[in-house]
């Protein structure tokens, strides 16, 4: 789904899973975001074309995908 705001002069074109719009007074304290995200198998296009008996194999050497501080 494609989402376009626009607000007088500003444009925005994408929102994701870690965009953020704010208006007014704001105080953002200790706002991250993290993500990872693995695909094996890609696409295929065109007509006629069949992808039969296939196996996909992600090595990931990753200990840990995603460091989070905690809290005290």
């Amino acid at each position: 789904m494609v989402l376009k705001i626009n607000l007088k002069g500003l444009q925005i074109n994408q929102v994701t899973s870690s965009s953020g719009l704010f208006s007014g007074k704001n105080l953002h304290i200790n706002w991250k975001s993290s993500s990872k995200k693995n695909e094996a198998f890609g696409s295929i296009n065109g007509q006629g074309n069949q992808s039969v008996n296939n196996h996909n194999v992600i090595f990931d050497n990753d200990y840990v995908d995603v460091l989070r501080n905690k809290r005290k």
